[in-house]
């Protein structure tokens, strides 16, 4: 995963993180 963090930007990320949070 850390690879795909670097891939992606931290915006994207964040907004997963978001995402998952709320999902969970």
């Amino acid at each position: 995963m850390a690879s795909f963090h670097r891939l992606i930007p931290d915006e994207t990320e964040t907004i997963n993180l978001g995402a998952a949070q709320t999902s969970s």
